[in-house]
């Protein structure tokens, strides 16, 4: 169903061109200004997200360095606790007391090699 126009609308023809137009560019402004709102706020999402893995990954780093300082820290331990044993099973009393023990294995003899001489880790001596 088309309309004709007539002149003797309440309008003139130009009017209605106008109106069209002007009503055109307005939803083509909303439309872009709905774009571009839009595009930002994609981007902030995307900022958001950026900042949220690099927290977690300084997080993560934070956590293996204190790890690393950890092992480090175990392994300085169990360095310092295998020369305290080595040095405790080179002195002069231990050497003393484990060749003694080896010429004459009486309990006494024993008693002070398990006194001056370091035990292994898993708890045994070792004499020689």
């Amino acid at each position: 169903m088309s309309r004709i126009y007539h002149e003797e609308d309440s309008a003139p023809l130009w009017l209605h061109i106008m109106g069209g137009i002007l009503g055109a560019v307005v939803v083509v402004l909303i439309s872009w200004k709905l774009y571009v709102d839009y595009q930002d706020y994609r981007a902030e999402q995307a900022i958001r997200q950026m900042k949220h893995e690099a927290q977690l990954r300084r997080e993560r780093a934070a956590i293996q360095r204190q790890q690393s300082r950890e092992r480090q820290t175990r392994m300085t331990i169990e360095e310092r606790k295998r020369q305290e044993r080595a040095d405790q099973f080179n002195s002069p009393e231990c050497q003393f007391w484990r060749n003694h023990y080896q010429n004459n294995m009486s309990e006494k003899n024993l008693e002070k090699v398990k006194e001056y001489c370091p035990k292994n880790t898993d708890g045994t001596l070792t004499i020689r």
